[in-house]
């Protein structure tokens, strides 16, 4: 099921990458960018903060810095949000059951 989740991740994070290199030619300010590829943006950092980060900066790091930029900080954000759920999900929700 992980495999999937990685896939998928990467996929996703290629697919907006290619669409925002696509989109603006020249690096633009995060405030520009729509409200649909900032959503899959953080839907890709939440999906696998790992494997979608890496695709979302490495394809857009050249072209387009400040919006690699941005992504990979949403990226850490995903992944201390998925730290703090494994977390309580292992010492605080799995004991009790």
């Amino acid at each position: 099921m992980i495999q999937y989740a990685a896939i998928g991740a990467a996929a996703i994070g290629y697919g907006v990458s290619a669409s925002l290199k696509k989109q603006y030619l020249t690096d633009t300010p995060w405030e520009t960018v729509s409200g649909k590829m900032k959503a899959l943006i953080w839907f890709t950092a939440l999906l696998n903060p790992i494997f979608g980060g890496i695709m979302m900066y490495y394809m857009m790091h050249k072209q387009l810095p400040t919006i690699a930029k941005k992504a990979n900080r949403i990226t850490f954000i995903a992944f201390g949000i998925h730290i703090i759920l494994s977390v309580l999900y292992f010492w605080v929700l799995l004991p009790q059951a």
